[in-house]
């Protein structure tokens, strides 16, 4: 059983198969929880990311009517099934090339029928953590109850319901956070290391295809 005086904890808003550091934060977690009971980001990588290692591809699955006063887990794609089935098409023709292309997780990521863009996201990110060998249980904000605040003060109750001693973040995060304020309950307050320039901030679907399997696996250990 987990000593619960080492409980490491991660939160980010849900985005669609996103960078590698995404997952680096996961794999150094105990607990990710997806921030999915605040207000829709408009102009952020929800829904949509980019291919950059071989080449450049721009995509998206489209969301329907986004509102920045509605929560994420509010928000549903558009015509689900159509777009789905044509954005597994235009991943197929980018990505079918590289080395370490794998049909089998392509089909993987499709399967969902979640139409909310917080479920199908939370499956996407299962999926990918269970190929690259992440444990980190994956949770969502809103099954927690009475926790209604906002910015750091939510972050701070989230991490005191779960009994954190470590709240984890990445490097763009530090002025979202006061470490004082952390460790005025007894929790500290740690960014991540992010890996280098040769890992931009393409899709992690990218960079598994591109460098294969036992890379990526290796380049998160870092």
């Amino acid at each position: 059983m987990l000593n619960l005086k080492q409980m490491k904890i991660s939160i980010m808003q849900p985005y669609f198969l996103p960078y590698i550091n995404y997952f680096k934060l996961i794999s150094k977690s105990n607990k990710f929880l997806i921030l999915n009971d605040v207000n829709y980001p408009k102009k952020k990588f929800v829904n949509r990311n980019s291919f950059t290692l071989n080449g450049n591809l721009e995509w998206a699955l489209p969301v329907s009517k986004i509102s920045q006063n509605k929560k994420i887990k509010d928000h549903y794609f558009y015509e689900f099934n159509n777009n789905k089935i044509k954005l597994k098409k235009i991943f197929f023709n980018y990505l079918n090339s590289y080395q370490f292309f794998d049909q089998t997780l392509l089909d993987k990521l499709f399967l969902s029928t979640n139409e909310r863009v917080d479920l199908f996201i939370k499956d996407s990110i299962s999926i990918i953590c269970d190929y690259l060998d992440i444990e980190t249980e994956i949770l969502l904000t809103s099954e927690l109850k009475n926790i209604n605040d906002n910015g750091q003060d939510k972050i701070l109750n989230i991490c005191e319901y779960y009994q954190a001693s470590e709240y984890l973040n990445l490097p763009s995060g530090k002025n979202l956070y006061n470490a004082d304020d952390f460790l005025k309950k007894n929790i500290k307050l740690k960014f991540i290391s992010e890996l280098d320039n040769n890992f931009p901030s393409s899709s992690i679907l990218d960079v598994i295809f591109f460098y294969g399997k036992k890379s990526v696996i290796n380049f998160l250990r870092h």
